[in-house]
């Protein structure tokens, strides 16, 4: 049995792994993709939280993020210690002198220019379908 929209699909996965791969050699370059995945991910939803003006506690973090609060907490941990993010009280929020630099806007530039070059490649395989 074939998979179902395997080449949407097969675009889709190469973006996501694309994305977390840039991500992870300019915020965790001696972690390599896989060994920061749960860092990634904690710090992608304390983003979430800070940029949409409702950041979020230790619990809803592991809630969001669907990881065992003791998990998400050293991985806060982690992510305080390397200068990422705050707590402010029970809250935390994204250090901006932490996630700015003089390569940011590189890494943000090749990242939208990944999501471009995937979004054209499905409209041309959605064009292909109907």
């Amino acid at each position: 049995m074939p998979i179902e929209f395997a080449r949407e699909r097969l675009v889709i996965a190469r973006l996501v792994v694309a994305l977390m791969r840039a991500r992870a050699s300019y915020y965790y370059p001696e972690l390599g993709l896989a060994a920061s995945y749960e860092l990634q991910l904690v710090a992608t939803a304390v983003f979430i939280g800070h940029a949409s003006r409702r950041p979020m506690g230790a619990s809803e973090i592991a809630r969001f993020v669907g990881m065992p609060r003791p998990t998400a907490l050293r991985r806060l941990g982690d992510l305080i210690r390397r200068g990422i993010v705050v707590r402010k009280g029970r809250i935390y929020c994204i250090n901006p002198e932490g996630v700015n630099g003089p390569k940011v806007a590189g890494v943000v530039r090749g990242n939208i220019r990944r999501i471009r070059a995937a979004a054209k490649e499905l409209s041309k395989l959605d064009e292909n379908v109907t």
